[in-house]
């Protein structure tokens, strides 16, 4: 895909940004590198840990 890099939505393949929602600004505040094809996200109970599930590599990434 070929997107301008200061667009809200950029897909990198392998790539997972958690962004913060703050008003009109939704800055990225990491992005890590979890695998070749990341399709289910899901969070902890606790809201401390975000799960990454990557079909490709069969890989779970737990981001803290």
């Amino acid at each position: 895909m070929n997107t301008a890099k200061d667009t809200l939505h950029r897909e990198e393949v392998g790539r997972f940004s958690v962004l913060r929602l703050d008003g009109m600004q939704v800055p990225v505040i990491s992005a890590i590198y979890v695998g070749g094809f990341p399709e289910g996200v899901a969070y902890s109970e606790d809201s401390t840990h975000i799960y990454v599930e990557n079909f490709a590599n069969k890989y779970l990434s737990i981001v803290s």
